[in-house]
């Protein structure tokens, strides 16, 4: 029995109980666990790590009314095809289009590619042209027909965007949640708030040949771009389209630049009808023989594989390699590396690429738990996305010498990782390059690195130290989040900018160096920093954001520069141990539960420059003794805290 299986039966026995309407199958439950297992089980091999997500999958699983529904939301969920509630009524309709047409929706991959291949569409009018709508307006056009519009954030707009969605894929498409339809061509409640939601970036729409192509809108950090199957990418704009000069007439997924129009080669290359007879799925372009079929017969969707160019080449890998217990080589007559099975496997200790070796899929050594080495040809100069993303055993990785760039997650679950030399030329690190890499205790980052990005050692417990480069300009969200045994930092004074929670939760933290420029303290950025006793604000320090120095219940004092103005909610909420507290003469605002907790304050002065302040602001603190200047102030205070409130002299 699985984890999954075996946590699902042992902490939720109803699920499995005949007298319960919320009942799982025998054929639900397996289905369902190996599923999720699948998802999470590279990075999460013990059960702990599990319950979250089972959890979270248990809360859609109920949402759901139908077993089939259930079961394809969970296929369509653990390939990352749907996003989870957004996407909810996606998984209706696909469900009712299967019915209806007599199809096995768990032998699909999205839901989009049943609704948009057997959905029937209905069009009122003939599609819009785009140059003729008010609140489009052209960003980018090119000689190949290639058009981006911005797309105003009005009403008027989200309704002028769902008229050209009604009069290109028909009525009932439901291509994208911020602009779902009700299946008669009207805008839902739910998609206004999708559509306050995306709102990153501008939100901006491609056509091709007057033809709607995708849209783009973003809720985190990077413009993305959605195609009629609701597939995202970033920056670029995925289309089908015929393979120019293929003999066998094959059709695969191009990127598009939305700048340049320039089209790159992505995969995905069929060549059929998916609705009618016959559909094949290739590897590559250069692989002649499909890897899967599809036939279509009596309504009955039959799937047939082959090993295809995967499994040829873990043959040629097993034969042309040097072979030995445990250890595998991998020569230079494999140009590239592909994610095989092989590779995956546990009992292999060493992984060996020759030089001759060009190019490494994405996610090639992706969950293998038994390897320990790993060298990478010296001659590469691009390493693909999470490489070596959940190799809980792996010790040593050898980093081709001439790498620029650390893509993201690349060492992320690299459990047993004590320490990586990377090379002097590399000039970027993507998120989460090190994420909970728990034995990780010291990183050179080099010289021309400029930007931390977002939970780069986010988990790290065993990193002490860390020398930060000279020439470094901004530290982002969660770099150093849980970092329990990191004791000192020192900021450079080139950084300008420090994201939120950066340091939270580093519970060994005594000694930070702030840089002189900076200007505002993050929200949570030393929250529960539970050994940092004392700490001097910058010059330039203007904020004190929420929560940012929460639950450091070792600080004892904190200088705080004339500059500030603001100190937001629960800025020193739990700091038990703070004793004195001077504000500076151009303070304006606390807020509420600022100073809640503390415990060891006796007597605070605050300026007659503060306008606002919420007794909460200083609830909790026995022994405080409150000195106002403003009489509104001492009025508000003095029903709350009575004779410990007195006026300033």
């Amino acid at each position: 029995m699985s984890i999954v299986q075996d946590y699902i039966l042992r902490e939720y026995p109803e699920r499995h109980d005949s007298k319960n309407g919320k009942r799982m199958s025998k054929r639900q439950l397996g289905i369902l666990s190996a599923w999720l297992e699948k998802k999470h089980a590279p990075v999460c091999k013990k059960e702990d790590d599990l319950c979250v997500s089972v959890l979270q999958w248990i809360l859609y699983f109920d949402a759901l009314t139908t077993p089939v529904a259930q079961l394809a939301a969970c296929k369509w969920y653990c390939n990352a095809t749907i996003r989870l509630p957004e996407d909810e009524y996606k998984v209706y309709e696909a469900v009712n289009v299967a019915k209806l047409n007599h199809l096995d929706p768990l032998a699909y991959d999205s839901p989009m590619e049943i609704v948009n291949t057997y959905g029937k569409v209905y069009r009122a009018e003939e599609a819009i042209d785009p140059s003729t709508v008010p609140t489009l307006h052209l960003h980018y056009r090119n000689d190949d027909g290639l058009e981006v519009y911005d797309v105003d954030e009005s009403g008027e707009s989200r309704e002028n965007m769902r008229r050209i969605i009604n009069t290109h894929f028909g009525e009932n498409a439901n291509p994208w949640c911020l602009l779902q339809g009700d299946g008669e061509g009207h805008l839902t409640e739910n998609s206004a708030w999708y559509w306050l939601r995306y709102n990153a970036f501008p939100k901006r729409v491609a056509f091709k040949n007057g033809r709607l192509l995708a849209f783009s809108a973003g809720n985190r950090r990077q413009r993305v771009w959605w195609d009629r199957f609701d597939k995202p990418s970033e920056e670029a704009i995925i289309e089908e389209m015929a393979v120019p000069g293929d003999r066998l007439g094959r059709i695969a997924s191009y990127s598009m630049d939305s700048f340049t129009g320039e089209e790159e080669f992505q995969g995905n290359v069929y060549r059929g009808d998916r609705e009618n007879g016959l559909l094949e799925k290739f590897h590559s372009l250069e692989d002649e023989k499909p890897y899967s079929c599809v036939y279509q017969v009596g309504g009955k969707r039959l799937i047939r594989q082959w090993p295809g160019l995967s499994g040829r080449q873990e043959k040629e890998i097993g034969q042309a390699s040097q072979l030995e217990e445990g250890v595998i080589r991998i020569p230079e007559s494999i140009r590239v590396v592909r994610n095989v099975p092989l590779l995956k496997n546990r009992l292999l200790k060493e992984i060996h690429v020759s030089d001759g070796v060009q190019a490494i899929e994405d996610e090639a050594f992706y969950g293998n738990d038994g390897v320990r080495e790993i060298h990478l040809p010296k001659s590469m100069t691009l390493i693909p996305n999470e490489l070596f993303r959940g190799c809980g055993s792996l010790e040593t990785v050898s980093l081709p010498v001439s790498l620029t760039l650390i893509p993201r997650y690349t060492f992320g679950g690299c459990k047993k990782l004590r320490n990586v030399n990377l090379p002097k030329t590399i000039e970027a690190i993507a998120e989460g390059a090190f994420y909970n890499c728990f034995s990780l205790r010291e990183v050179h980052l080099p010289s021309k690195l400029k930007i931390l990005p977002e939970k780069i050692f986010f988990g790290c417990h065993s990193l002490t130290t860390v020398k930060l480069p000279s020439k470094i300009k901004e530290i982002r969200r969660g770099a150093f989040s849980d970092c329990s045994s990191l004791e000192s930092i020192r900021i450079p004074n080139s950084v300008t900018l420090i994201g939120e929670s950066a340091f939270e939760g580093c519970t060994s933290l005594k000694e930070v160096i702030l840089p002189s420029r900076l200007r505002r303290i993050s929200k949570s950025l030393f929250k529960g920093c539970t050994s940092l006793r004392r700490i001097v604000l910058p010059p330039s320090v203007e904020v004190v954001d929420c929560d940012a120095f929460r639950d450091c219940k070792s600080l004892e004092s904190i200088l705080l520069p004339e500059s500030l103005k603001e100190i937001w909610g629960g800025a020193f909420q739990g700091c038990r141990s703070l004793y004195e507290i001077d504000f500076p003469p151009r303070l304006e605002y606390i807020g509420s539960c600022a100073f809640c907790g503390c415990e060891s304050l006796k007597e605070v002065l605050i300026p007659q420059s503060v306008f606002e302040v919420p007794p909460s602001a200083f609830s909790m603190c026995p022994g405080i003794t409150l000195f106002l200047v403003h009489p509104r102030l001492f009025a508000k205070f003095y029903d709350r805290f009575g004779g410990r409130v007195k006026k300033a002299a």
